[in-house]
């Protein structure tokens, strides 16, 4: 429901369980969250949840304290990726292209494009992006090694994590 993440920009976030139930990872700690549960995610803390039930809903607001809300550049790859699990591949491609195209110097894109293409058994694409990644943020490397996204990659000589 929500992916495994820190906010190292002093970012908080506040998720409301609309429906279902969650469990929520706060730094090493896990939270059961029925229905009705508000969950507090403090700057820096890892933050994730799964749901623990069919048809969890979960409402995330976020910002830094003090600053109006700013839609962030991940966004757009969370719209690709619900693209991709609907079955348009094609869509989910044209979207992260035209994300990394206007972003060009942010390795998000580059990495998710990545991931896109690795799971869609595009090689050369997804050893083309992730490289590219690396470049602009070397950590992308140590992430990359243990996503499940490029495990059909793991064993060829070319894959860079």
């Amino acid at each position: 429901m929500v992916e495994e993440h820190y906010e190292k920009d002093g970012h908080e976030e506040l998720y409301f369980v609309a429906g279902g139930s969650a469990r929520f990872v706060l730094g090493d700690d896990e939270i059961d969250a029925p229905a009705g549960t508000f969950v507090h995610a403090e700057p820096g803390t890892k933050r994730g949840a799964v749901a623990t039930e069919p048809n969890t809903t979960i409402l995330a607001i976020g910002a830094k304290p003090g600053v109006p809300h700013e839609i962030s550049a991940w966004e757009e790859v969370f719209v690709a990726f619900g693209l991709y699990r609907t079955g348009d591949e094609a869509a989910a491609r044209d979207h992260l292209t035209a994300f990394v195209a206007e972003n060009e110097d942010q390795w998000q894109g580059h990495y998710n494009l990545a991931c896109l293409e690795a799971l869609t058994g595009n090689r050369d694409g997804a050893i083309e992006h992730l490289r590219r990644a690396i470049e602009l943020d070397p950590q992308a490397k140590e992430w990359a090694a243990e996503d499940e996204d490029f495990d059909a990659l793991r064993d060829d000589p070319e894959f860079p994590a």
